[in-house]
């Protein structure tokens, strides 16, 4: 998932093991020179790895203070009281996008299947999407203006004129 860049997300844990025979304590930083201050952040400065084990730290990317379109990209860096780089792993945010969720149902509110008109501002032909019949497709979309449209016969709930 590309967060959006007003949300602030918790990433899986970054944990790392080690085979000492002895507990080490780990130096945390993240490294992200071009990415916003506060975009990644730990939810602790260091970490006491335990011998033959392995321990972690939350990674959180957060959006809200960005002000342009984007991607940052960055590492966490676990050192050693000695300088030494024990671990290592990347992060990212990338440009924002919206989910958009389309739910199709009948008259009675039961889900059903449809074909959808999706279409960017600025481009000449429409995407068409296909709901299946569990009646609600997801899609990611970049930042823009869309129109959406369809349509679908249904039964409608009233008598038939005679």
């Amino acid at each position: 998932m590309s967060p959006s860049m007003n949300q602030c997300v918790p990433v899986q844990a970054v944990a790392t093991s080690l085979s000492a025979v002895w507990p080490v304590t780990l130096a945390l930083t993240v490294e992200a020179a071009h990415a916003p201050a506060g975009v990644f952040r730990l939810s602790a400065p260091q970490v006491v790895v335990p011998a033959h084990g392995s321990a972690g730290v939350t990674v959180t990317i957060d959006g809200s203070g960005v002000t342009t379109d984007g991607r940052y990209t960055g590492q966490v860096v676990a050192k050693t009281a000695a300088g030494q780089v024990a671990a290592h792993t990347a992060v990212s945010l990338g440009d924002v996008e919206h989910k958009l969720t389309m739910e199709f149902k009948d008259a009675q509110g039961r889900p059903m299947s449809g074909v959808v008109e999706l279409l960017r501002s600025g481009d000449d032909s429409p995407e068409f999407l296909i709901i299946d019949d569990s009646g609600t497709a997801q899609m990611y979309l970049p930042n823009d203006v869309y129109s959406v449209l369809s349509f679908k016969t249904v039964q409608g709930v009233h008598e038939a004129s005679p």
